[in-house]
């Protein structure tokens, strides 16, 4: 066989010609054939190609030139900020292509529009602004124009974890908010804080790739480089021998990446040849070369195809090759790697089996998941939280088609759930949803799958244990599911350190704080509207959940209410002395004090018609005392360290007598233990005195209530956790117990006398170990102050009464475990500190059930 074609070959000259040169073509009938040019042999093995190929030659002699340049695309639509190079091609006057890298450096790139396409180097495109603009491609005398649209789009990717999340804008900037776990959002301040809006990672620049997880990050930047930081117990972050990094560090040598992923304790990078490398923790394998110590150098994976995409997620890794298959490696105990072994570790990749070619792949500690060319999601592993698509079950599943899904195209999944976006740009999410974390709307223990609701249009998802966000098709971030440390977006949930107002026209005589809910008394009709934690049905028995905004207390509105951190209890009086008691809420340990047979969530119902004579009730987290119309108290509920007034360990199925004294006139549940105030001034405790709260020195408990020693005659009592404090008829506060949250040391006391806090006082409030009080219509508090609710300067325990910057006249204060509830003289209430629940009362929710977008944000 024989033939000929044009080739053209490139010794290094002055001046770029093209010269063609006849090729005579010889090929044996067993063997290569061998072209013979000038003194010259080529060996060419395969046939030629049917176009000649064309090399640039410098010669001074005569050529021919290029005569048609193309540019593609023709029409090209940018994201601000975003890069994209165009593909110039030269082509001979026979119309052959001129494969010629060297001509490149004689294209002249023009922008007709700088403002809105700018020229990078190489003749890289970047979208510079909004709008529409020409980009002029000349080469010699031959130049073609390229329509250029570029539009705004804020952000590129988002990525989150537990409690926090980052995106990445088209700038290559990135930006976090939520709690500040090792450093991850800023270094420099205290892990765990909160950043309730988005907050620049600095250290970083030009990244065209994030991945976030629990406690370290990775990053790829627009040059290939890899840089991770946070947590590097497991070496994940890429640094031997230090445990944490608290900035950005590039990794190993790596270069080339377009694409990083993280795990609980390893982390992979691919480049954009399609290798894979990972480092980290690799016990369990997860790193692809066999179980053993973590490595903290770059390991590139022995996969034979190039890959295309990689899922991580705990200790297991998947892999999606460019022809669609899929490899997994690491921990096997739910089945992920082959539920078909019985290897706890497969540490090799190992393929699945799936009944067609895929286009993504995902991965959790429990199970697995693959979207097939065709658009069928096919999910493997344990079905423990519904991840395979079907109601929880204990089973471990080959590759299962998820039912009742549309055509998909990409899918995601956490630990707890799955969400799908479908070919029509639907997010299709299934699994865990008790925060709302699917986006449906409701919250539910377990869900099936259904789309996210509202009418967005999505181009991506991601996943956290509970909480989702998605980046829809014009470039903004929304998140739904759990909120406490503002990883939804929403600040307002978190911490409220100025005084907000609680929403509504409402007015009230009398706020009830305790744990995460409010309950306020309107001054005109005496009903009750509440705020805050209801997940016990503690403050409204109709629906549970949170309660953002002050709502009807159903279904029952009794004369006094007192709350627990999960029950309520009201009173209805009928005469002197007379009155009936009806609680509700959660009745563990019995702490309805009901006698009922469950142990769950009860609607209202009657106490005991024995007791319908209480005056008062408190309640705390699982006991509650009352104050009966004969001066005695009577307790119920949790009876483990003897708050009950009985021998510890046992509990009160209903109200029993603390001891045969009827001169009491007010009682306080604290956490593990109780005190009540007689009517001459003196206080009686019992339960829990491991720090000395009973003003006796410490010991573990008393089931007998105790004298606390003092010549004070007292006015007000309260019990807190480990500690009690007491206001005297002289206005003075005195309290008892450990001393570390007032200056002194956290160990058990054998101190009786009380610690006295400054100044005389109108009024006094305490709940857990922060003690606050009242005197012309300002507040000061003293006390923990680990949740800053007293000053936000970083000390943890305040020694003395401190006064709190409100900007309003107070006429009451309430407690709850991280916040404070004011009444103003017009009797609106105001509130501060952690949100968790809504118990701010502004609107807030603790879960987003369905897309919330985000809003503060640069731009």
């Amino acid at each position: 066989m024989a033939g000929e074609f044009d080739f053209y070959r490139a010794p290094k000259r002055k001046r770029r010609t093209i010269i063609e040169v006849n090729v005579r073509i010889f090929r044996s009938l067993s063997g290569p054939c061998v072209l013979v040019v000038g003194s010259l042999l080529w060996g060419c093995g395969d046939p030629p190609p049917q176009e000649p190929p064309l090399v640039v030659v410098d010669d001074d002699g005569p050529g021919w030139r290029v005569e048609e340049i193309r540019v593609e695309p023709a029409t090209l639509h940018l994201v601000q900020g975003e890069r994209r190079p165009l593909e110039v091609r030269f082509f001979d006057r026979h119309g052959a292509p001129v494969n010629a890298p060297e001509l490149l450096a004689d294209v002249v790139w023009t922008s007709h529009d700088p403002s809105v396409v700018a020229i990078e180097a190489g003749g890289e495109l970047r979208g510079a602004g909004e709008g529409s603009a020409q980009v002029e491609v000349r080469f010699e005398d031959l130049e073609q124009v390229v329509d250029v649209e570029v539009r705004y789009e804020r952000w590129r990717k988002v990525s989150l974890s537990y409690g926090r999340t980052c995106a990445l804008n088209w700038e290559g900037e990135v930006y976090c908010w939520g709690a500040n776990t090792e450093g991850l959002i800023r270094s420099e301040s205290p892990t765990g804080m909160v950043f309730e809006e988005p907050t620049r990672r600095t250290g970083l620049s030009d990244i065209v790739d994030i991945a976030l997880t629990y406690s370290h990050a990775c990053a790829a930047d627009r040059r290939g480089r890899v840089y991770c930081w946070g947590d590097n117990r497991g070496n994940q972050a890429g640094m031997e021998g230090a445990d944490l990094v608290p900035n950005p560090l590039r990794v190993g040598e790596l270069e080339g990446i377009a694409k990083v992923a993280v795990g609980r304790q390893h982390s992979c990078a691919l480049s954009h040849e399609g290798e894979m490398h990972c480092w980290g923790n690799n016990v369990e394998g997860a790193i692809g070369e066999g179980a053993g110590v973590s490595i903290a150098w770059p390991f590139k994976i022995a996969i034979d195809e190039a890959i295309d995409a990689m899922a991580l997620n705990s200790s297991n890794t998947c892999a999606l090759t460019e022809s669609g298959k899929v490899y997994c490696w690491g921990n096997n105990r739910n089945g992920v790697v082959n539920p078909r072994r019985e290897e706890s570790n497969i540490p090799r990749p190992e393929r699945i089996v799936l009944p067609g070619r895929a286009q993504s792949v995902a991965v959790s500690v429990l199970a697995a998941c693959a979207v097939l060319n065709n658009g069928e999601p096919y999910c493997w592993g344990q079905n423990a939280t519904g991840n395979i698509g079907f109601l929880p079950n204990i089973e471990l599943y080959d590759p299962t088609r998820v039912p009742e899904v549309p055509a998909l195209s990409h899918v995601e999944m956490s630990p707890y759930g799955v969400c799908g976006l479908s070919t029509t740009e639907e997010l299709w999410c299934w699994g865990v949803n008790v925060h709302g974390q699917l986006g449906h709307g409701v919250k539910s223990r377990h869900a099936e799958p259904a789309k996210v609701i509202g009418e967005h249009r999505w181009q991506a998802v991601e996943l956290s244990d509970d909480t989702t966000c998605g980046l829809d098709t014009d470039g903004e971030i929304w998140c739904w599911g759990r909120n406490d440390t503002a990883q939804v977006g929403d600040g307002r949930q978190v911490t409220g350190h100025p005084l907000r107002p609680v929403r509504g026209e409402a007015r009230f005589s009398k706020l009830v704080t305790s744990y995460f809910s409010n309950c306020g008394q309107l001054l005109d009709d005496h009903r009750w509207k509440c705020w805050g934690r209801n997940e016990e049905k503690q403050m409204q028995s109709t629906e549970s959940g949170s309660i953002s905004v002050p709502s009807d207390l159903q279904p029952w509105q009794p004369t006094e209410l007192a709350l627990g951190g999960m029950t309520g209890c009201g009173l209805v009086f009928s005469g002197e002395n007379r009155s009936e008691a009806m609680c509700w809420g959660a009745n563990s340990s019995q702490g309805l004090g009901l006698n009922h047979p469950s142990l769950g969530l009860l609607d209202p119902m009657v106490m005991d018609q024995g007791y319908r004579s209480f005056q008062e009730i408190s309640l705390n987290l699982n006991h509650g005392c009352g104050v009966a119309g004969s001066g005695e108290i009577w307790c119920w509920g949790n009876n483990y360290y003897g708050e009950v007034g009985m021998n510890p360990n046992l509990y009160a199925g209903r109200p029993r007598r603390v001891e045969e004294r009827s001169d009491y006139v007010s009682v306080s549940a604290g956490f593990y233990h109780s005190c009540g105030l007689t009517a001459g001034g003196e206080i009686r405790c019992w339960g829990n005195n491991a720090y000395g709260q009973l003003g006796r020195a410490a010991t573990q408990e008393w089931g007998e209530a105790q004298t606390i020693a003092s010549e004070a005659t007292y006015v007000e009592v309260e019990a807190g956790n480990v500690t009690t404090c007491a206001r005297t008829s002289e206005g003075e506060v005195h309290c008892w117990g450990s001393r570390g949250f007032f200056g002194g040391p956290f160990t058990s006391s054998t101190a009786t006398e009380p610690m006295i806090l400054s100044g005389a006082w109108e009024d006094m409030e305490l709940y857990a170990d922060t003690v606050c009080a009242l005197r012309e219509g300002q507040v000061s508090c003293a006390g923990d102050n680990r949740s800053a609710l007293i000053t936000e300067g970083g000390q943890p325990y305040i020694s003395d009464f401190y006064q709190l910057s409100l900007d309003v006249e107070v006429t009451q204060v309430s407690l709850g475990q991280w916040h404070l509830c004011v009444l103003d003289p017009e009797g609106r209430a105001h509130c501060k500190g952690f949100n968790l629940f809504g118990e701010l009362g502004d609107g807030a929710m603790v879960e987003h059930l369905e897309p919330y977008p985000l809003q503060s944000v640069p731009r």
